[in-house]
């Protein structure tokens, strides 16, 4: 997925890939991205 310029990160600021998201799309996709993130780890580690 190409993605539009952002400006790079300040220096003494943690890098946070999360933020990406945060600012290029709305909440709906950060919800659907964490629920894959869990359902991902539950395959690896089902409980």
């Amino acid at each position: 997925m190409r993605r539009r310029h952002t400006p790079a990160p300040l220096p003494h600021a943690p890098v946070n890939p999360n933020a990406f998201w945060r600012d290029a799309v709305g909440p709906g996709m950060q919800i659907a991205a964490s629920t894959d993130r869990i359902a991902r780890l539950r395959r690896v580690n089902p409980r």
